[in-house]
């Protein structure tokens, strides 16, 4: 089991805080380039209104509820764990190593305070979400919520970190679906533009394979709804020498100081 995640992991919260800004799709620290040969942006990539439906399977999962208010706190981390394979468990001290958790940074945060979380339990593949306080050297401590899910890459697994508030609420996801996040750096999801959202699909499947150079996702039958609360997406990736393809149901939910997309992979 590798455990430096913070090293090889790339995660859209603290130190390397992924963004897609309104700058018609242009990325942030830590963001994969997009090719020539990959993502179509701009309004020629949309292809109609109506996004594909997710499953009934799905129904009262984070895809199907309406947006979060302010008792769910917020979508702090995700990052993927390139090197440890198609693992099934993290234990709480494998989990607390992660970069999600180790680079925990609050909102607002000038980055004097540091973190050291504390996991109650193991986080099972596609499981139960597991609770984490965060203590900071100063005193300060936040309740938040880790879980372990599948990617678009069968080989890596990811670890997503909710940030909580006092009246939280659990998020929950379709049990055995690869997840995909990615941050917008925006006040509202309405802000995002047809570019802005292919981006933001395209990176967050790429973020699945590699963490820098050329992105080879290619997004096709981009379609947002709801003020963008809801994108869809068709997105193709060589996997292998062969190339893969899937179509990602994304909602907008809170996010580390503007909003974050989750995007899960639709049953075939």
């Amino acid at each position: 089991m590798t455990t430096n995640h913070s090293t090889h992991g790339i995660t859209r919260g603290a130190f390397l805080r992924s963004t897609v800004a309104l700058t018609g799709g242009a990325l942030g620290v830590g963001s994969l380039a997009t090719s020539a040969h990959a993502t179509p942006v701009g309004r020629a990539a949309e292809t109609g209104s109506t996004v594909a439906a997710p499953p009934a399977s799905w129904k009262g999962t984070v895809f199907t509820e309406p947006v979060p208010g302010n008792s769910w706190g917020y979508l702090d981390n995700y990052s993927t764990l390139y090197e440890d394979g198609p693992i099934t468990s993290l234990s709480p001290e494998q989990l607390v190593e992660t970069e999600a958790v180790a680079g925990f940074m609050p909102e607002g945060s000038d980055g004097h305070e540091m973190f050291t979380g504390h996991a109650e339990a193991v986080a099972e593949l596609d499981g139960e979400p597991v609770g984490v306080v965060l203590t900071g050297d100063q005193g300060t401590k936040v309740q938040a919520e880790a879980r372990l899910t599948k990617t678009a890459n069968s080989d890596a697994r990811g670890v997503l970190l909710h940030i909580l508030t006092p009246d939280w609420e659990t998020i929950s996801l379709p049990k055995g679906t690869p997840i995909v996040e990615f941050r917008a750096a925006v006040d509202s999801p309405s802000q995002i533009t047809a570019e802005d959202a292919s981006h933001l699909l395209a990176d967050a499947v790429g973020f699945s394979f590699q963490t820098n150079g050329d992105n080879p996702a290619r997004v096709t039958n981009l379609r947002r709804s709801d003020g963008n609360q809801h994108i869809s997406g068709t997105v193709s990736y060589p996997v292998d020498g062969a190339l893969e393809e899937h179509t990602w149901f994304g909602t907008a939910v809170p996010g580390y100081e503007g909003w974050a997309y989750i995007f899960g992979q639709l049953p075939e």
